[in-house]
């Protein structure tokens, strides 16, 4: 009877691809959030060579689809397939809340849930994981004329702790800026950035210079129009107190005259005073007048119903 010789070594697989996997347990998972979106990893044993649909959900909704077919080489030294089974992708949207929220994914059409899931605490820590488009929803208006300035508000829905800066054009020529971070009572009630969201741009006085001007509040950077932008902005108020803007002008030019025609000295001081004093009145109500007039154009053009 022959005595039993050594054990034959076990022969190593063909292929090193099928050695034991320490992930293979998992069919993916989603590993990390950053400025390029979220990342992570998918494959089917089944098929371990092809690449794999991924779909990612919150609230059980579709958000975003991605192919993991991008090379890592730590899935090629786990023994993942041939390594091209990771994937990288931003949101279509921005989600609504409440926060905070979580994402998590799945195999497309129905396939197995990945490992993992991506919380975020607030509308700030998406920015990068939302596609840029989708963080620029902005909803604004132009309220009103008030002491020579053009107020109103905007804010960013997809990300309302982020100010808005926006810009007055008056047809193509740049008026001015400001950002909306004014607080306002109403604002706030109607839950808009927590009512930080107002502005107010100071008007030029030489827009009562008898022409027509088409004045536009736009977002700086994107081009969004808010409501009630573009007023166009005519010569009828000009028209309407031009006698008396000219009366005041005859009385500042006559004041002027009699400085320069006061010859006593003891009286000239009392009576520059005097004159210096009725001067900057008569400055001022042209001032005032004119500021008027302008709003006073603007307030009906903005409760003028606009064409549908």
């Amino acid at each position: 009877m022959m005595e039993p010789g050594p054990a034959a070594p076990s022969q190593a697989p063909s292929d090193p691809l099928e050695r034991p996997m320490p992930r293979t347990l998992s069919r993916g998972a989603l590993e990390a959030a950053g400025p390029e979106g979220i990342a992570g990893w998918a494959w089917d044993p089944a098929r371990p060579y092809d690449p794999v649909e991924v779909e990612l959900l919150l609230g059980g909704a579709v958000v975003a689809r991605a192919c993991a077919d991008r090379f890592a080489m730590e899935l090629a030294r786990d023994r993942i397939g041939n390594g091209m089974h990771a994937f990288r992708v931003q949101l279509d949207r921005m989600p609504e809340g409440p926060y905070p929220v979580a994402v998590t994914a799945r195999i497309a059409d129905g396939g197995p849930d990945l490992d993992g899931r991506i919380e975020f605490a607030s509308p700030a820590a998406l920015r990068g994981v939302v596609a840029a488009a989708a963080l620029q929803d902005f909803e604004g208006t132009i309220d009103r004329i008030i002491d020579g300035r053009l107020c109103g508000w905007v804010w960013n829905r997809a990300a309302p702790d982020t100010p808005v800066t926006v810009a007055l054009y008056d047809g193509a020529r740049h008026v001015g800026d400001a950002q909306a971070t004014l607080h306002r009572e109403d604002l706030a009630a109607a839950g808009k950035a927590d009512g930080h969201c107002a502005f107010s741009i100071d008007l030029p006085l030489d827009l009562l210079d008898g022409n027509v001007h088409s004045l536009h509040v736009r977002v700086c950077g994107n081009g969004y129009e808010l409501a009630n932008s573009p007023l166009v902005f005519g010569p009828n108020s000009a028209r309407q107190l031009i006698e008396l803007v000219v009366h005041l002008r005859q009385e500042v030019e006559a004041l002027s005259r009699r400085v320069q025609e006061l010859s006593d000295p003891e009286r000239r001081l009392m009576d520059d005073r005097l004159l210096a004093g009725e001067l900057m009145k008569r400055t001022e109500a042209m001032l005032t007048i004119q500021r008027e007039a302008l709003e006073r154009e603007m307030r009906v053009l903005a409760e003028r119903p606009r064409p549908a």
